[in-house]
């Protein structure tokens, strides 16, 4: 059997041009528009075997050539990327990493086959309740919380300054419009009592003294997820 050595995405360095490959499973992806609602590109969150996630970006002009390899869920091989630094003073980054990389029309995309007990579909740096507070300050990247909800409050309906509608639904934290329907939803199929939600590359914003978590377009949630922290979250 061949085997062949990938690069741990933790490991990877700014460079023009990589030379090895990548292992990865795609956990999520989000469409960048512009102003004129035109996609621009699309972003990528990319997790590993060796607990490291990474964002990539994939511009629109590479889009025929590319954009069919990539699925959430799938694990594929990237060779002929590059990795490059985000800018300084740059806010709301996926997650706490200072790289990124970037596809290009060189960039190959080969589908495989691996097994979730491998790489899993998702990875999560947990930020304590307690701690969140400096990120409703700077702003510098989302972050992942997790808690068990208690008290869940009726699904709320607005109109903002342009009259576009909106929901929002409280619990520990705040999510707005199409999220907030779907985890409501989700929320009411659930048997358990005691019920652990994890929100994914959430914004971090400070109200009147309070912290409330907002979702962006890199924003995932999970309720009672096959997950390590669930069963520690429920044990505790």
């Amino acid at each position: 059997m061949e085997y062949r050595q990938y690069r741990r995405l933790k490991d990877l360095e700014e460079h023009a041009g990589s030379t090895g490959e990548v292992r990865v499973r795609v956990s999520r992806i989000w469409n960048h528009y512009l102003p004129n609602w035109t996609v621009a590109g699309i972003n990528l969150i990319l997790v590993d075997e060796f607990n490291g996630r990474i964002h990539a970006w994939l511009n629109s002009v590479f889009f025929k050539k590319q954009r069919e390899h990539f699925e959430e869920g799938k694990t594929i091989v990237i060779q002929n990327f590059v990795v490059r630094k985000y800018k300084a003073g740059l806010t709301r980054k996926c997650f706490s990493n200072d790289k990124h990389i970037s596809l290009t029309n060189s960039t190959t995309v080969t589908p495989t086959e691996v097994p979730s007990s491998i790489i899993p579909h998702d990875i999560f740096d947990f930020v304590k309740l307690d701690k969140i507070w400096r990120y409703g300050i700077d702003h510098e990247h989302l972050i992942d919380v997790i808690d068990i909800i208690e008290l869940v409050h009726p699904i709320h309906e607005f109109k903002d300054i342009y009259n576009h509608n909106h929901c929002f639904i409280n619990f520990t934290i705040v999510d707005d419009s199409e999220m907030a329907k779907s985890f409501s939803r989700t929320l009411a199929l659930q048997k358990e009592d005691r019920v652990v939600v994890i929100i994914s590359s959430c914004l971090v914003n400070i109200f009147h003294g309070i912290c409330a978590m907002t979702n962006m377009d890199a924003t995932r949630y999970f309720i009672n997820p096959n997950h390590p922290a669930t069963l520690k979250m429920l044990s505790g």
